[in-house]
Order: structure tokens, then sequence, then C-alpha cells
């Protein structure tokens, strides 16, 4: 039987597997609903529903179930009622109308009763009439499941369960009835059951419980019901072990708290430790390092290792994760590898002489593994998986250890490691990877088990209620940083940050019913300042957003030790949601001893979470400090590759980035427009790019070469910045020891502006027209290819022409009464004024329309727009008025637009034509605009004008 213990890690496990997939993420999982093999079908529903899902995921969830059901009927009854059990996890209301309407139609036998089982379990009151229907069955068997369906409910008729407890003869189903009174708040009846005398052997389940349920985890389930008075009371009551019952009461009861026991424990918590307990302990953390470290470079000593670890208390605790997280990989390699060689499979199986099987001994992997897995990092799933199915194809081993390791992993990581199995041609492949995440998932918390013997671990409770209210895919938080007023040199302070929902339209939106299946959020937050000390690693952590409204900050203490000529503590968060860029916030404290008052409003910042949003694979994030030059950075990273091999431990910390460089670099880009000889200009380019990419972080270079041996070099890259002067997307990466291509030429990338929280709210749609907007210009200013640019818009795409362009007739076709835009694209002669880039024009030939003007009103046209700006230097910047970022791609995206194109310099107009037609067509079927940008720019052999084009908003976005 599989005992329900909670690893030391077990609350950080099921937070880390309850934060909810995306369609995306779970998309093959959900197509193999739907799999022409029935058992592919069926495994990959039951997988599916016990992941947590964003709205858009159960909703592909339901239409999936929706129509397997019809199917399903066709099936045999045990592959049926698996379906129907797990149609009833999806928090659909139509779906589950659907299922109990065949309560009421011909559906008996094992498919009835498992609908009835599951729905209790979801707690569905529409079925109560139906149990106690059941509760008249000539069949036992069928009277003791009504009575445990019914257990399930609180508010149950009484009176009704005391009239059939009376008359019922059967031990199971009193004890159920018993309990559904006792879980009523009638405890009378259940005290009375364990004085009955009974049959010395009584069966608890019969026939009628799934092969997914065991008699110590629904009772593990009901006695959360129980109130505490009813639990002590059983406590008082005394059985004999030999007792069918005991195990019953042993389950449910609240065992007395020995007099002394808190007493005894606080004062063991509170005894001295000398210092050769600290030597001791610290030889003991060495030798454990030792263990470790040999367990991934060789098969372990499997008859002494073992039997060493019983007789030390070797302090695993304190060996790096991730060397951990790679002796559970090595292990169970070593260990398929002895089992491939050794004819008797000694320690680990053994024959049975009466039928010749051959049974497993995981006792030996529970010690060794379970010892080092607790939060441990870097496990590889796609080698558990692997092992999972040479063990299912050819039994030799315990297959439950495997799914077990990888619940220490994220669900995320599991999806990836069985991606290819689920799209595979092989129906065995495409079921055992189901398979092995819905054991990964139902293991989560229960530790390593030992030779799994009793069948499967037990199933997790459905937290999934179907609610009528409409969702949101973006919460709106208010980041708070509690720190002193003031501080001294070489205090230690302590630093809370939380996060509270906006008082906005949506806060009285719940987290249930934002993505019903979860309840709690965690989103990773770092602390980045030039003028505290952290101790290793206490500078990261997570904040809990609970479903009511509640959080669990993050807190930490620093030591404060700023520079010499440091007056202001700067503190800035940076916030992410799975990996995603989602808010930052910054508090600037007076050191004393500076003539500077303490400025409140410092103190807060706005955090936005994209349930729907995808993640880049990496995001770099820049913000300035106070300290001259020095900026905090911070690199985020999905989770499936925050361990893998080569990514820096510490992804966060400060850089500096001298304004004289910057300075040479805007030079360069104002003279490379003018250089004539396309070679020398790329040659220029290349030079200049390898100069911007030393500039960044170490950790960002070492996070890049990771990512790209590990997937390839088209990932996506997001530049997050409060200084968006430096153009990132011209950095060219050093890679095993080469130089590469120019960062924009390989891999999709755009830039967003750190001061900004509203990057999720950002969503491109096919609202609208497309506008195009192309001035005539006079003599040598003309510009013929950005005039055939515009017919061409028109003439291919369907897209309406502004004439006459004017200043008046540009803001109006952008202003609040104005029709809704897809794309607004200008072709137009412009000029960026770094000194006074407020007054950077559009020329528009007599008349032109500055960036201030721009911001000036929303312009609600824009609002799910693209903006392609074949203007020169559209995409320039520079910053003013307390540090806001002013340029013309901001402008736009400040009054609605979710993304902006434009040039860094003055490009020809027939280069910028050919990128449009490159890419735009591209872009309105779907594709990521980053990556339709990436691909155009290879359109013009040779010229470097297509580098010039960036893009500002979210590397991920698309037309939806």
């Amino acid at each position: 039987m599989f005992l329900i213990v909670p690893t030391r890690g077990s609350h950080l496990l099921e937070l880390r597997w309850k934060q909810p997939l995306r369609e995306d993420e779970v998309h093959a999982l959900a197509e193999n609903v739907l799999d022409e093999y029935p058992t592919v079908a069926k495994q990959s529903l039951r997988a599916l529903v016990r992941l947590a899902l964003t709205p858009q995921a159960w909703s592909r969830a339901a239409s999936k179930a929706r129509a397997l059901l019809p199917k399903a009927a066709n099936y045999d009854d045990g592959t049926y009622a698996d379906i129907l059990a797990a149609s009833c996890r999806i928090p659909d209301g139509s779906l589950k109308d659907t299922l109990i309407d065949l309560l009421d139609g011909p559906l008996d036998g094992r498919p009835r009763r498992a609908l009835l089982a599951a729905l209790a379990r979801e707690r569905e009151p529409r079925i109560l009439r139906h149990l106690f229907h059941e509760l008249e069955h000539e069949l036992a068997t069928r009277r003791m499941a009504a009575a445990r369906d019914l257990s399930a409910f609180p508010n149950v008729d009484s009176s009704i369960l005391l009239k059939h407890l009376a008359r019922e003869n059967d031990a199971t189903a009193r004890f159920w009835i018993a309990l559904a009174l006792a879980v009523g708040g009638n405890a009378a009846p259940l005290l009375m059951f364990f004085q009955e005398s009974r049959p010395e052997r009584w069966y608890v389940w019969g026939d009628v419980i799934a092969d997914d349920d065991t008699e110590r985890f629904i009772l593990h389930e009901r006695k959360q019901l129980l109130t505490e008075e009813v639990r002590r009371a059983l406590g008082s009551v005394k059985l004999q072990r030999s007792d069918p019952a005991e195990s019953l009461l042993r389950e449910l009861r609240l065992p007395a708290m020995t007099a002394g026991t808190e007493i005894k424990a606080k004062l063991a918590d509170d005894v001295p430790h000398t210092a050769s307990d600290g030597i001791a302990r610290y030889a003991e953390a060495e030798e454990a390092e030792r263990v470790v470290s040999r367990w991934i470079l060789s098969m372990p000593d499997w008859e002494h290792d073992p039997q060493l670890l019983h007789e030390r208390n070797l302090n695993f605790s304190q060996v790096d994760p991730r060397l951990r997280g790679r002796a559970v990989s090595g292990l169970f390699a070593h260990q398929f590898a002895y089992l491939r060689s050794k004819p008797s499979r000694e320690p680990f199986a053994y024959g049975n002489e009466i039928d010749g099987f051959v049974a497993d001994g995981g006792q030996t992997m529970f010690i060794l593994v379970g010892r080092i897995i607790d939060h441990a990092v870097g496990i590889d799933v796609e080698l558990l998986f692997r092992l999972y199915c040479e063990e299912v194809q050819k039994h030799v081993y315990t297959e439950a250890q495997l799914p077990a390791a990888a619940a220490y992993t994220s669900p995320r990581e599991v999806l990836v490691a069985t991606r290819e199995a689920l799209v595979s041609t092989d129906p065995e492949l495409r079921r055992l990877a189901a398979e092995f995440i819905e054991l990964a998932r139902r293991n989560v918390g229960l530790g390593i088990p030992t030779w799994g013997g009793g069948g499967p671990p037990p199933d997790i409770p459905s937290t999934t209620n179907a609610t009528e209210e409409s969702g949101t895919d973006v919460l709106l938080y208010q980041a708070k940083l509690l720190v002193p007023a003031v501080v001294t040199r070489n205090e230690r302070i302590r630093i809370t940050i939380d996060l509270k929902r906006l008082a906005d339209e949506n806060a009285d939106i719940r987290l249930n019913s934002v993505s019903p299946g979860w309840d709690t959020l965690t989103v990773d937050v770092s602390i980045v300042s030039t003028g505290i000390t952290f101790a290793s690693k206490d500078d990261e952590g997570t904040i809990a957003l609970h479903c009511d409204g509640s959080s669990t900050p993050f807190e930490v203490e620093g030591l404060i030790d700023p520079g010499d000529d440091e007056k202001l503590l700067t503190i800035v968060a940076l916030f992410s949601f799975r990996g995603r860029n989602c808010g930052w916030a910054r508090a600037k404290v007076p050191i004393v001893g500076a003539d500077l008052q303490p400025d409140e409003t410092q103190h807060a910042g706005h955090v936005a979470i994209a349930l729907e949003a995808k993640v880049p694979p990496l995001t770099l994030r820049l913000v300035r400090g106070d300290v001259e030059h020095m900026y905090g950075f911070n690199i985020s990273v999905p989770e499936e590759l925050r361990h893998i091999l080569g990514m820096p431990d510490c992804l966060h910390g400060h850089c500096r980035l001298p304004q004289g460089e910057l300075d040479h670099i805007l030079e360069v880009l104002d003279h490379i427009a003018h250089v004539p000889n396309p070679d020398q200009a790329r040659a220029t380019l290349h030079g200049l790019g390898d100069l911007i990419y030393d500039l960044l972080p170490p950790a960002f270079h070492q996070a890049y070469c990771a990512i790209r041996r590990r997937s390839n070099d088209m990932f996506a890259i997001q530049f997050v910045s409060d200084d968006p002067g430096f153009p990132w997307e011209l950095a060219r990466p050093r890679f095993d020891g080469r130089r590469t291509n120019i960062i924009c030429e390989t891999h999709p990338v755009a830039r967003w502006h750190a001061y900004r929280d509203d990057l999720v709210h950002k969503r491109l749609a096919k609202n609208g027209a497309i506008l195009t907007v192309a001035p005539s210009y006079l003599g040598k200013r003309a510009l013929p290819r950005a005039q055939e640019e515009s017919a061409w818009l028109v003439e291919t795409l369907g897209a309406q022409r502004l004439a006459p362009v004017s200043r008046e007739a540009f803001l109006a076709s952008l202003g609040p009464t104005a029709d809704a835009l897809s794309v607004l694209h200008v072709a137009a002669h412009g000029h960026f004024d770094r000194g006074r880039p407020l007054l950077s024009k559009l020329d528009f030939g007599d008349e032109y329309v500055n960036t201030a003007e721009i911001r000036g009103e929303h312009k609600e046209a824009l609002r799910t727009a693209i903006v392609i700006l074949n203007v020169c230097d559209a995409g320039a910047s520079s910053q003013n008025l307390g540090g806001a970022v002013v340029s013309f791609l901001d402008a736009f995206i400040e009054q609605g637009a979710a993304a902006v194109i434009g040039p860094l310099w003055s490009v020809d107009d027939g280069s910028a034509m050919r990128l449009l037609k490159s890419c735009l067509p591209r872009i309105l079927r779907g594709t990521s605009v980053a990556e339709a940008l990436r691909d155009a720019r290879y359109a013009d052999d040779g010229s470097i004008d297509p580098l010039a084009f960036v893009l500002c908003g979210d590397v991920t976005g698309a037309f939806e």
C-alpha cells in the first residue's frame, strides 16, 4: 500500500506543479485525447486533466473530452469508465451537464460507478439523488460504493443516512454511512461502529473502486472534512491491531499529544552547537560532496553505499543542488547499466521460484536517491523517460521510481522531455509519454517509493470547479518594497517585497475564476543593489499569491555596504513569472549623513502577470542604478532551461556600461549610414557588434551559449532596459571560441523599456484595417519607393491610403473616434533630435508631427495594432524629463500600439520597401513579428539597411 509521506520540499514541489500551463505547452498531449487508439486517448486525457492549466488550455481540454465521449461509449467498460472519471476533472459547466445527463440514461456497470465516484469527488450536488437510489441496491458492493461517495459531502440529509444505517447489515457499507454522518457533524454512529463486532476479515473496497484509489488515500481525503472534535473523539477509541477496522481508525483519528512533547522538541532545537560539532558537520558535508561526485562519474557500490548512508548522517543538503541533480540522473543510468549486465540483477531483483517472474527490490535506490533528491536541480528527465520506456517494454525493475524522480522537476520539464514521444508515430510511445506525465504528477510531494508494490501512487484530488464567470489571463498587482526610511553604513536591514492586487476593474476577479484548478501563483523576484551585500542566493526568492487575495511575501536581510561616495541606496526588485518578465519596483533610501529626505513614492512598482503569454528562451533586463555607469541586470529563462549544462548559477548582478561607450556607438551608427561600400559598412558593423557584445554581462554570455548548445541558434531573445540607447540587437556573439553573425540576423529579437509594466497587455489582433501613410515630396526629397510601397499595400493587402496626408488627418485617423487598425504603415522622411527628442519629427512635407504630439492623446485605433515606420532614424531613442524614454517607437507604444518597427539609422527607401514586402504578409498570417523581421533581413543581399530595423514589443508577439 502506498503511504502518504510528504517530503521536506513537498510544499515547494506542489507550488511548482500548480503553476498553470499554456495551451501551446500541452498541445501535443491534448491532441492525443482524440487518438485512434483507445488506450492512448484514455491515458492522454488522464494526464491532461491532472495538470494545472490556463483558461484557454482548459477550454481545449473540454472540447477534446466532449468530442471523445461519443467514441468512448463504444470502448470496453474499463476504458470508458476511466475516460468518464477523467472528464469530470475539467472545469467546464456544459461538459459537466453532459456527464450528469448520462446518469439518467442507460449507463450502467463499471462506467456508471466510476462516473458517480468521480462526480462525488468533485462534490457535485446533482448526483445525490442517484447516490441515495444506489443505497437501495441489492448488492452490498453497490451500497458500499454509494455510501463511500456520500461521505464526500458535508451537508447530506442525516435523517436519510440514519434510516439506511439502521437497516444496513454489511460492515463496509455501515462504516461509510457512519463516516458520512461524521463528516456532517454527527460522530456518534462512527464511534458506535468501531465498538461493534465485525467479521474477522472483510473487504473494504470490493470491485467498485478504480485502480488509482487506495483505502488510505480516500480516508486521508475524508479526514480533512472531519472536525477536530470528532477526530479527538476517535482518538479515544482503542482497537486491537488484529481488528480489521484498526487501520481505518488509525488514519482518521487525531492522536493525543504526549505531555511535554512540544517542550522537549523546543529544548532539542535550542541545544547549543559546539565548535567541534561545527567541524564534524563540515567534514560530513565534504564527504557527502565526494560521495555525490563519485555517483556522477561511476557506478556506486550497490552493497556498501546504502549501508554507509544508513550508518552515517551525511549532510547532503549542503551539496550543490546541481551536483545532486546530476547524481540522481547518474544513479538511474548506472542502475540500468548494471541491470543489463548482471544476469541475476542483484541487489535490485530476485526470481520468484513459483511462477518465475522477476520482481524489483528498489529499497537500494530508495535509500540512495531519496537522500539526495530534495531540492536537487538539473535532473535529466529525458534520461528518466527513456529508461521508463525501456523498463515497461522489458520489465526487470519497478518503473515507479522513475516518474517519482521526475516529479522533483517541473511540469514544463516533463512535457519537454516527452514531447517527441507524444508526437511519435508509435502509439505505444504516445501512451507511455502520457502515462509518465500522469505518474509524475501523482508522485509530487510523496518522495521516492521503495519497491512500489500495491499499484500506482494515490491520485491527487481535483480542485477544479466549473464556473460561469468570465475569466482574465492578466492579473495586475502593485509591488511593495518595505525598507527602512534611512539606513546606516554597516547596518543589517530587513527587506520585505510583496504584491497586492490593484484596486481596478479587475480587482474582484478571483484567481480561481482566472484559471480553475489551482490556488497559488508563484512570482520569482531578485534584488539588485550596488550598496547591499547578501549571503549567497539570499537575494532571490519567490512571492506566493493565493486565491483569496492574500500573499506570502519574500523577506531577506542584507548588510549596508555602499561605496564611499554613495549618498542614496537604490534597491531594485525584478519580477518574473515562469521565466517571463512581469515588472519591477524601485526603492531609494538615503544613507545617514547625506542631506536627503526619504521619498516614499519610490517604494512601489507595478507587476502584470500574463497567464497565456509565451516565455522567451532568454530575457535580459537592465536597470540603471544611482552609481554612475552601473546597471543592475537580471536574466530570465524558462523552467526547463534554468539548470541546463553551462547555465550560470547566478542570473543577476551588476555590470558597467560607461556613457562614453554609448556615445561612441551612436557616433558609429551615424557614420555607418553614409559608408558607400557595403562590405566596408558590414565590416564596421561587425566590429561594433563585437564591442556591444563585450559590454553585456558575462552571465548573459554564459546563458546565451548554454541555450544555443541545448536548442538551436534560432531562439528568441527579449531585451528590457531603461536605457534603450544601447542597440543590443547589433551585438555579435562569441560562440565556441568564434564570432557569429549579428544577433538580430540569427535570432528573433525585440526590445522593451523597463519602466513600462504593460508589455503583457500588448496583444496584436486583426481588429481593423491596414492604413498606409506616404506623403509626396518634390524634387530631390522625393521617395519614389515609398509611393510604390504604399501602392503595393493597397493593391496586394487591401490597405486604405490616407489622403491627403496632413498633420490633422494623421492625428484624426488615430484619435478616440477613429476606427481600429491592425497595421499603421508610415513611409516618410523623419528627423530624430537627440538633444530635444520630444521635438523629433515625422515630416509630411509642408507639415510635421512631433513625438510630443504623438504621445499627447491616446490613440485608441492603435490598441492592438503594429506600427511600421519606414522613416529614417525612427528607431533611435534618447532620454528626457526625469529619465523617461523618448523616441518614435515609445511614443506609439505609449499611445496604445502593441508593437512598433523602425530603423536605427537612415536607410534607403528601396531597402525599406523590400523588407516590408518580405515580412508583413508573414506577420499577417500569424508568424511572430520578431521572426518575420529576422528572416526579412536576408532579403537584401549585401546591404546592412535591413539590420537597422528594430522591434519594440513582445518578442513572442504575433497576430491572434
